[in-house]
């Protein structure tokens, strides 16, 4: 940040899914997003994640530079000393940087490159070639660098302290284990090397920057991975070979140790200042009018795409006219020939998904589709294990094999299989799957407008992948899974079926599908269970439940009725009964008519609006037997006398489930807390809500955590409380607290955020502080006007009350306008 010539400081919001924390500002001309790595993290993958977070936010970005610090690599023709800069540079074959572990491990030992990388933009090298030239000009050379650095202060300066000494150990001469200096170690053991006329001027070295997900700490490794490339490494680092696809890039690395055990911390500030001095130099060179001709690197990665994809297609209709002409008789010939001019096609980066087309049988093609589809729509990297998982559940999902289990339909060799199939477009690393690029995810999801329907590529239409129904899929699979495993308990099944409501309402156009289907899975499972282990074995009662449940969660919605009393299903009456006839019964109620209880007092109490006489015997009865009542039936009642607003018979049901639940922690202890608490709010009673709220609290952030959303609802109701008492400092601690975390976890703009804004802004305003109340109210009317819409009434409400504080501050003619838009509105 001290490089730059002016700060911009954050950006006033970044989208809700881009975890990168950005620095802005200036440098020359140009303006600068800069990011980093969060605290403890390393390597391609999150570097990658970094860059494709970057990219997705600034969209107009024209070209990126990886600034940092990296492990020299010594040896003959290279001059390398500890504080030298190394700036990746295309040399043969390569483009500037390698991944030194990734590729194919063949029997020799040797690795078979698989690190095809994009160059940096031809304008940067451009720059670059220049800036070379103004260093090594014989006479009046220009270099900058020395300058920029001793900007930064003593903090960056060459080191002069005797523990910091450049020493150049043989690769084979490790370090003295625990000694934190290396004035143990052999001194016999010194690279002899020439002395610089002016060591504190660092120099710069062009060529090619190691890169992998691996530190490299030991000599004797170094010279290996050096002799693998031809002793072209300049140096080793762990982060571009996860830019470079994603955001071609050029990479700039301070030198501050030699990639061997004889480590010293003394050069890390003395690297990364002399890097950023390079990049700051190498910026100047580069002008307004050299920007314009670079179109944004999303947009210029996709086109390249775009090309090799249709060199690929012309390889791909000889190969599939060569296969048509194939017959019995010299079909073994002709797949000799295929396979050798496949094999010519995969030594180059230009094959891929149509080389699956010729080569992979139909099951093969179906789990590569899977693989792609499960990458692009998952939220994280996917484990081998969890994609195992999957693939076993949807094969079960879909077998009509009654005798099969998940185990039956695990895959053998899974990483090596998806490698196999398809190691030019995923990786694996660190046990996760991910696409190699980010062009290739683009690829797969676009608009169907965008895919070929004709001739050569028509079979290509199996792999796009549309992010909506997959996400369906992929919900139901585990969703289902999830529930019928889980425990029937008091503890969780409420929370789950709450979720498991929102899931299935979300499925929209393909719930009937989806349950359908999950439906006779579920019924064959339970059946054969039921026959290996018998009706009253826990897991077939489980089984039986979700069974029960999917009937249930078909029943059609309320219709409104003019009178807006109750309205009830055509099978309303007889359901009632049938919960009257369990409720009665005189014995602990079995696992199977627990559940069966919560279930058709779900539906019922969805669907009815006030209270009816059958409804308070029910309740009474309910509560008569509440010993052997499931604790969540009895919170059901006491959420509809709330909804009704009979406060008094809701905190009644609330106080027998907490005497139920007893010292039993758990998110349902705490929701009834949280209950009562409301409900002492709406009695007024609030130094008794407020003892209500705090328990809740305290047990919440135990269990759940700070941020979630439970804890971030109590707070948020504290606030109030507190406002309500004329205790606006509290209030607005709590508020505070609430939003920082809904910022967090929801988003700026979601609308409990929003609200949260806004109720700041009522706090200030009782304070009397009205320009801070004014800053908060107009911060939820942006949001509202733009997730609302500014004719929603939520969003008028806030001009209106911006008016009144616009008067309060003698801002009439603001007051004015602001009330002719919303009388407009």
């Amino acid at each position: 940040m001290a490089m730059l010539d002016e700060e911009h400081g954050r950006p006033q919001s970044t989208p809700q899914e881009d975890t990168n924390v950005y620095h802005l500002g200036r440098i020359g001309d140009h303006n600068v997003a800069m990011a980093c790595l969060s605290g403890g993290q390393m390597g391609t993958g999150p570097a990658a994640i970094v860059a494709e977070n970057m990219r997705r936010t600034f969209k107009s970005i024209r070209f990126a530079l990886l600034v940092g610090v990296g492990g020299g690599v010594p040896g003959k023709g290279k001059v390398i000393r500890l504080g030298d800069a190394v700036v990746s540079y295309p040399s043969g074959t390569y483009t500037g940087v390698v991944q030194y572990d990734y590729g194919k491990l063949k029997g020799n030992g040797h690795i078979q490159r698989k690190d095809w990388f994009s160059a940096p933009p031809s304008k940067v090298l451009s720059a670059v070639n220049l800036l070379k030239t103004y260093h090594r000009r014989p006479k009046n050379p220009i270099n900058n660098m020395l300058g920029f650095i001793d900007d930064l202060g003593e903090e960056y300066a060459y080191p002069e302290a005797s523990e910091a000494l450049d020493r150049l150990y043989q690769a084979d001469q490790g370090h003295v284990p625990e000694a934190e200096t290396c004035d143990s170690c052999n001194t016999q053991a010194f690279v002899p090397r020439k002395p610089r006329k002016f060591p504190s001027k660092p120099c710069v070295h062009y060529g090619i920057i190691a890169s992998g997900n691996v530190v490299v700490k030991d000599g004797t490794e170094r010279e290996r991975i050096d002799q693998r490339y031809e002793n072209s490494i300049l140096c080793f680092e762990m982060e571009a070979a996860g830019l470079m696809n994603n955001s071609p890039c050029l990479v700039i690395r301070g030198i501050s140790d030699y990639s061997d055990s004889h480590k010293n911390d003394q050069w890390q500030n003395r690297a990364i200042g002399v890097s950023s001095a390079y990049a700051k130099e190498l910026l100047s060179l580069i002008g307004p009018s050299d920007m314009e001709v670079l179109s944004p690197i999303a947009a210029r990665v996709l086109d390249t795409v775009s090309r090799k994809l249709n060199d690929i297609d012309e390889h791909t209709t000889a190969n599939t006219e060569l296969l048509e002409k194939t017959t019995k008789e010299n079909r073994q010939k002709q797949e000799q020939d295929l396979q050798i001019k496949f094999e010519a096609w995969l030594k180059s980066p230009n094959t891929e998904f149509f080389v699956y087309m010729a080569l992979l049988e139909e099951d093969e093609l179906n789990l590569a589709r899977k693989l792609f589809a499960f990458i692009v729509v998952s939220q994280k990297p996917l484990s081998i294990a969890e994609v195992q998982h999957l693939l076993a559940v949807d094969a079960l999902s879909t077998s009509t094999d009654e005798r099969q289990s998940i185990q039956d339909c695990l895959v053998p060799q899974l990483d090596r299989r998806i490698l196999d199939l398809c190691g030019d477009l995923i990786n694996i690393v660190n046990g996760c799957l991910q696409l190699v690029h980010f062009s290739v995810k683009e690829f797969l999801v676009r608009p169907k407008r965008q895919w070929s329907r004709y001739g050569k590529n028509r079979k290509i239409m199996g792999f796009r992948v549309l992010p909506e129904d997959a996400h369906r899929w992929f919900a139901s699979a585990f969703w289902l899974e999830f529930l019928f495993m889980s425990l029937i308990e008091d503890d969780s099944l409420y929370s789950q079926l709450e979720e498991f409501n929102k899931f299935v309402s979300w499925l929209g156009e393909k719930e009937d599908e989806i349950l359908g289907r999950a439906s006779a899975s579920l019924k064959l499972a339970h059946e054969k269970r039921a026959q290996e282990y018998g009706p009253n074995d826990s897991r077939t009662e489980r089984l039986g439940l979700f069974l029960h449940y999917l009937r249930y969660i078909h029943v059609s919605p309320p219709v409104e009725a003019p009178d807006s009393s109750a309205v009830q299903s055509t099978d309303s009456s007889g359901n009632l009964q049938q919960i009257m006839q369990i409720v009665r019964r005189n014995e602990p109620l079995s696992l199977q008519l627990k559940a069966d209880l919560l279930f058709r007092m779900i539906m019922h109490l969805q669907k009815v609006k006030r209270l009816t006489d059958q409804m308070q015997i029910l309740f009474r009865k309910i509560l008569q037997h509440a010993s052997s009542m499931p604790v969540y039936v009895l919170l059901l009642v006491g959420d509809f006398y709330k909804r009704i607003r009979k406060y008094e018979q809701a905190n009644e049901f609330y106080f027998v489930a907490l005497r139920k639940v007893g010292t039993k922690e758990g998110r349902v202890k705490f929701l009834i807390l949280h209950s009562i608490g409301k409900i002492y709010t709406a009695f007024n009673q609030h130094g008794t809500s407020l003892e209500f709220y705090h328990k809740a609290l305290a047990g919440y952030e135990r269990t759940l955590g700070p941020e979630h959303e439970d804890t971030l609802f109590t707070l948020y109701n504290l606030g109030w409380v507190y406002y309500k008492l004329g205790q606006y400092t509290e209030s607005l601690e709590f508020f505070h607290k609430a939003l920082a975390g809904r910022k967090r976890t929801l988003g700026p703009e979601h609308e409990d955020t929003l609200s949260n804004l806004y109720t700041i802004g009522l706090v200030y305003d009782k304070l009397g502080q009205y320009t801070e109340s004014s800053e908060f109210f107009h911060k939820a009317l942006a949001g509202r006007k733009r997730t609302l819409g500014p004719e929603h009434e939520d969003t008028l409400h806030t001009i209106d009350v911006i008016c009144g504080i616009c008067e309060d501050l003698s801002q009439y003619s603001d007051s004015l306008e602001l009330h002719k838009k919303a009388l407009i509105a």
